[in-house]
């Protein structure tokens, strides 16, 4: 990608919130779908608020990373990048997900990076919060495993949908779904950026946006795509 952002050495504003407040958020997690409220406070009580800027990796590949992040708002791309600095883009998630869960259960390095497409909100869990969680109500690890579970399911629709249609459709099919978390629908990524999205080429992403936009799909400006 074009630059991609490190942990930002500007600070930033961390949002304020109340445990009522938490607790609603994490209630739209599938994973608590049948976790009592008063269960759910404590998970809560452990968690942070963080706002994550557009363009921010917040998880890195082959570092160790020790929290996990319940993102309420906001959207991500997850990616690799090969020896020779190419970047390969996984999997595009949005709010409520549940993203660097292999951080609360194993001392190891991350499987891949993380970055934020857009603004971003998350509730930060650490490893060592999670355990405590844990060993009070043993159910929580099943429904992490459960994230798991779907987490490769979905990798694995992801893939097939990379392999099985043509530029032209996973264009498409990946503005609509970004654009749902842009203001207006209109995306603020370079064509670079969408290129690094799709595991095209430039000239490739550029032929195929100018059509989508011959056929008043979409309105392209200055480093931003609109979804019409």
């Amino acid at each position: 990608m074009e630059k991609l952002q490190r942990k930002y050495m500007l600070s930033r504003e961390t949002p304020k919130m109340g445990l009522a407040e938490k607790t609603k958020i994490l209630s739209s997690f599938p994973m608590f779908e049948e976790t009592s409220t008063a269960e759910l406070k404590e998970v809560a009580t452990k968690t942070q608020p963080e706002a994550i800027l557009p363009m921010e990796v917040f998880v890195e590949e082959d570092r160790d990373e020790h929290q996990a992040y319940f993102l309420y708002q906001g959207a991500v791309s997850v990616f690799r990048t090969t020896s020779e600095g190419e970047i390969i883009n996984l999997d595009l998630l949005g709010a409520p997900n549940l993203v660097g869960e292999v951080g609360l259960i194993e001392d190891k390095s991350s499987p891949a990076s993380i970055i934020a497409i857009e603004e971003t909100r998350a509730l930060v869990l650490s490893q060592k919060d999670f355990q405590a969680l844990v060993n009070k109500n043993p159910k929580l690890a099943l429904n992490l495993l459960k994230v798991f579970a779907d987490k490769m399911r979905d990798f694995d629709l992801f893939i097939e949908e990379l392999l099985s249609k043509n530029l032209y459709e996973r264009t498409w099919n990946m503005l609509q779904f970004v654009s749902q978390y842009f203001p207006k629908r209109e995306i603020t990524l370079s064509q670079e950026q969408l290129t690094d999205l799709l595991w095209g080429t430039r000239s490739r992403v550029t032929e195929v946006l100018n059509k989508l936009e011959t056929e008043g799909k979409i309105k392209i400006g200055h480093r931003k795509v609109k979804v019409l």
